[in-house]
């Protein structure tokens, strides 16, 4: 009995070795020099007291090649991720768990709108895409293990593409957007039982304290007074029922995401300089949706500008999603703007691939888009697309 013991005490104790080893090989490299091919000139990458990475290039392209191999030694699994979620490539990784998410995600077409947009990109823009993408590559590859969550998956992972960094910001349209227009049929839906007048005030579009940047801030709405609000009017229960009716969908049971920002005038802080306050109310996850970083472009002649940036990248790609260089700040929240709509196709009844345009009958397009599932046969999906898309 004390041999078996002993011998389920050794197995614990070299399983959790392992772990730890493989856990432990898979951080990134903090100290040292290494030659990265690609840079044009040395680049310096510290780290201040919190553990923020401080890069100190020549130029905007070493910076952006420098920034990928620091993002893929540190967050290559989040990259990876969001990249499949955009694309609707996760069975691929996971299998049949994520098949619904991949097929809903796959009719967007994410990743051949990428691989367009890359082919048309600026010139300047598409040397950082560029750079950046081997940066991520060489991080990866200077790894020494795999990160952690491949070896648990018993996969290797993918090389990056420019295409990839595209798909990362693809993820965040889906992330901030309503997949279901349950705002806009809500609207709807309060409009019908308590009228526009009291929907008006109880949910204003905005306020005077707002500064648009297109047109001018909006008045508060009046009070609504009788027979729309009549406050002397007794509320009894079955008034409050009338009220009420059909308005039992709209218990909301979880918390709904939203964001916000202010700006405080020079003229009114006490130390006599703006204040923008950025609060993006995205969920929790570990590790964060954003990684921050400090970039410091030194350059050696008058070719580039100098930068001094600080603010959070989003891992995937080059660039600082909310920061301040010293003399500007910047962030941003969801908008909740009026962007889509839903389009009812009119069909032909004798060839239903025929519908109605402003400009004519068309036909809808097809693409057959093969979804790899990890462990079993691919699933084929048609997509039918119009002009105004799936």
């Amino acid at each position: 009995m004390k041999r078996l013991a002993g011998i389920i005490v050794l197995a614990c104790v070299g399983l959790a070795a392992g772990i730890w080893t493989t856990v432990w090989l898979s951080h990134p490299v903090l100290d040292g020099t290494i030659d990265l091919a690609g840079l044009d000139a040395r680049v310096e990458v510290g780290r201040d007291a919190y553990g923020v990475p401080v890069v100190t290039a020549s130029s905007r392209r070493d910076l952006a090649l420098a920034t990928g191999f620091i993002h893929a030694q540190e967050r290559f699994f989040q990259m990876d991720l969001l990249r499949r979620i955009a694309a609707g490539e996760l069975s691929a990784l996971v299998g049949r768990a994520a098949l619904g998410v991949d097929r809903d995600h796959r009719l967007h077409r994410f990743r051949a709108a990428a691989e367009q947009l890359v082919t048309v990109m600026p010139a300047g823009d598409r040397a950082l895409l560029d750079a950046y993408t081997r940066g991520v590559n060489a991080g990866l590859a200077a790894l020494r293990m795999k990160p952690f969550e491949y070896v648990v998956l018993r996969v290797q992972p993918e090389p990056w593409t420019p295409e990839d960094t595209l798909l990362v910001n693809y993820a965040m349209y889906f992330d901030l957007n309503d997949d279901d227009a349950s705002r806009d049929s809500s609207y709807a839906r309060l409009h019908e039982s308590l009228g526009p007048e009291l929907v008006e005030f109880l949910m204003p579009e905005g306020t005077p304290w707002d500064a648009p940047l297109i047109g001018p801030p909006l008045d508060v709405p009046p009070v609504p007074g009788p027979p729309t609000c009549d406050l002397t009017e007794p509320l009894t229960a079955a008034r409050a029922r009338a009220l009420t009716a059909g308005l039992d969908e709209f218990v909301i049971e979880q918390p709904m995401a939203g964001s916000n920002g202010w700006a405080v005038a020079a003229e009114r802080s006490v130390n006599g300089r703006a204040i923008i306050a950025n609060d993006m109310h995205l969920q929790l996850a570990a590790p964060n949706i954003w990684y921050r970083m400090r970039w410091i472009v030194a350059p050696g002649d008058d070719t580039e500008l100098p930068l001094d940036i600080t603010g959070v990248t989003l891992p995937g790609a080059p660039v600082v999603v909310a920061g301040s260089n010293r003399n500007v700040a910047w962030g941003f929240t969801n908008s909740y703007g009026d962007w889509s709509d839903l389009v009812l196709l009119e069909q032909e009844s004798a060839n239903p691939r025929r519908y109605r345009t402003p400009d004519g009958h068309r036909d809808l397009e097809l693409y057959e888009e093969t979804i790899v599932v990890r462990g079993e046969d691919p699933v084929m999906l048609t997509v039918e697309s119009s002009i105004w898309g799936p």
